[in-house]
């Protein structure tokens, strides 16, 4: 396979609620998987990422080794009711930080608030499947699609909260009027975003198909 380009790569984690989720994620994926996965991303293998909202659910393709195509789904745990409640009341009386999540500033008070009051930034149960042999979880490919929501959250962080089920816009109508997302990987971001065709009709029926039995440097 040809070398691709990764001087274009922005740098992970750039913003407090980013870099939280970047070293959650590290903390809980195996060492070489990760460093594996993470040059899958660099090397631009996500081919797919969207995010669907009625069940929480991240899918994305990934190129592995000679151009097989992996299918990795990620389910998110949102937040409890009651995180809800301390989310919205964090937002009447600190204003201003939503305001600047609007502009894709974190505040630095945030993320300690939020530890304060028992707000779970990051989903603290996360179910993953990949359609690749590796019966390693995450595998490399579901870091890769992992560190392609990280690069998501650096371009817009408000969305983690959308990520984890609430949707800010409805509940204070001055989010819709929130800058355009800068973010390459801005199909996540999508309500309604729809994937491509591919050979499955699901992530189950993919999970069932025959696979070869490849090791994992084949993958």
């Amino acid at each position: 396979m040809a070398k691709r380009s990764t001087a274009s790569n922005p740098p992970l984690g750039t913003n407090p609620l980013s870099a939280l989720w970047l070293r959650e994620h590290k903390l809980w994926s195996e060492s070489g998987r990760f460093s594996r996965g993470k040059k899958y991303w660099r090397d631009r293998r996500i081919r797919e990422l969207g995010f669907y909202s009625s069940d929480l659910r991240i899918e994305g393709r990934v190129e592995g080794s000679y151009y097989n195509d992996y299918w990795v789904s990620y389910h998110i745990e949102p937040f409890s009711e009651i995180e809800q409640q301390k989310v919205i009341e964090m937002f009447k009386t600190h204003p201003s930080w939503l305001v600047s999540l609007q502009h894709q500033v974190v505040p630095d008070e945030l993320v300690p608030y939020c530890e304060q009051v028992g707000i779970s930034l990051y989903p603290s149960v996360m179910g993953v499947d990949c359609t690749c042999p590796d019966l390693a979880n995450p595998c490399k490919h579901g870091v890769a699609v992992a560190l392609g929501v990280v690069s998501a959250l650096d371009d817009d962080p408000i969305e983690l909260f959308h990520l984890k089920g609430m949707n800010l816009a409805e509940l204070f109508p001055q989010v819709n009027a929130k800058p355009a997302v800068s973010s390459t990987l801005a199909a996540i971001l999508e309500h309604d975003y729809t994937p491509a065709a591919h050979p499955f009709d699901s992530m189950e029926e993919a999970l069932e198909a025959e696979v070869p039995d490849l090791s994992d440097s084949l993958l």
